[in-house]
């Protein structure tokens, strides 16, 4: 996942693609090397039979 806004939630990724009917099995934050600490990096591992499913671009929005 590139260039995600800091406020969009992990969570709405997840959702939209699982309604797009791929399994998310995974998803975890890196940690920063040096410091030790949570980057703002995210690793979503997912399955998916199809490989066209998985979209190279994802819409939401962001409601307060």
């Amino acid at each position: 996942m590139f260039y995600l806004p800091y406020y969009v939630s992990i969570s709405v990724i997840t959702q939209q693609l699982v309604r797009l009917g791929i399994k998310v099995t995974k998803y975890f934050q890196d940690t920063d090397r040096e410091t030790g600490l949570l980057s703002n990096v995210w690793n979503i591992l997912i399955e998916a039979d199809i490989p066209e499913c998985v979209p190279d671009r994802m819409r939401w929005s962001h409601t307060v």
